[in-house]
């Protein structure tokens, strides 16, 4: 379902908008991260719904096929990382963001 790196972004943002996902921010980092081609930033109001946005996305990506290689933050909810290979998933709370401005970092 999934065939390309652009419909996986696209879904990943679609899904995240579907809890209201705050400030979508989509930065290609190819050439710039080993680790990933794209990252995904997105603000959450809370712990609770920083969390509420990474379950929903991980089940939903695992319906279209597409397992998470892992995630990590989901205890504290001011910054969860979903990594789904080439996509790099980060959910803020504001504060944080502010303070790591990556986009600032990656762009």
């Amino acid at each position: 379902m999934l065939e390309s790196q652009e419909q996986m972004c696209s879904y990943i943002l679609d899904k995240l908008d579907d809890l209201k996902a705050q400030e979508p921010c989509e930065i290609n980092v190819v050439g710039k991260s080993s680790v990933t081609d794209t990252m995904i930033i997105v603000t959450g109001t809370s712990d609770r719904h920083c969390g509420a946005l990474a379950e929903h996305l991980i089940d939903e990506m695992k319906k279209a096929g597409v397992e998470s290689f892992g995630s990590e933050g989901r205890n504290t909810g001011d910054w969860i990382v979903v990594d789904f290979g080439s996509v790099m998933v980060h959910i803020m709370q504001d504060e944080a963001r502010k303070s790591y401005e990556l986009e600032k970092l990656w762009a």
